[in-house]
């Protein structure tokens, strides 16, 4: 099951960006700059590798063996409220995070970590995790966790109010993200 947990992972991850950007499209925009020069599309297979590992890592990190651990130990319910709260200082020590990135940053881990409980493997919350971040940063050119030099064919920037785009920091600063993730959970669940 694994090819299927990870393609549903991926769609899901890639459905949240989709009603992420939406709201953002609708109220502001985003001024799209696309590069088709043949290195890009190098590079572009080089970020898509380096997003397809670092969502591994991360799962590995914070739904791996000590989150199993732990949800012996505490339980469930425990474990991802303490993984939650994990992720989420963690995030805060990122440059640029704010209020609004530790909320996505809970409700992120929230969701993934619903999603490992369904299925108690990985691959479900690797797709999700992939699925959200890549496609932000690859497809839409939107920077991730502040960083937004991912993509070389398509580098995109958001226009409109802060509480919506999440200014500089993207889409993991956005009061709308934290909203939209929220509302994933009862789906993956």
């Amino acid at each position: 099951g694994m090819a299927v947990e990870a393609g549903l992972g991926l769609a899901t991850g890639w459905g949240i960006a989709v009603a992420c950007v939406l709201p953002l499209l609708v109220g502001g925009g985003i001024a799209i700059i696309l590069s088709v020069q043949p290195s890009s599309w190098g590079w572009l297979v080089a970020d898509a590798a380096f997003f397809a590992l670092a969502a591994l890592v991360e799962e590995i990190a914070f739904r791996g063996y000590g989150f199993q651990c732990f949800a012996r130990s505490v339980g469930n319910f425990g474990a991802v409220l303490g993984f939650a709260a994990f992720y989420a200082i963690v995030q805060a020590m990122l440059p640029g995070s704010n209020r609004a990135s530790i909320a996505v940053s809970i409700a992120l881990s929230l969701l993934l970590s619903t999603a490992y409980l369904r299925t108690r493997a990985l691959w479900l919350s690797w797709g999700l995790n992939f699925g959200w971040k890549a496609s932000r940063a690859l497809v839409f050119g939107l920077a991730v966790s502040g960083v937004n030099n991912h993509s070389s064919v398509v580098e995109g920037d958001p226009m409109g109010p802060f509480w919506l785009t999440g200014g500089g920091y993207g889409l993991d600063g956005s009061w709308v993200t934290c909203f939209v993730l929220v509302a994933a959970l009862p789906v993956v669940f």
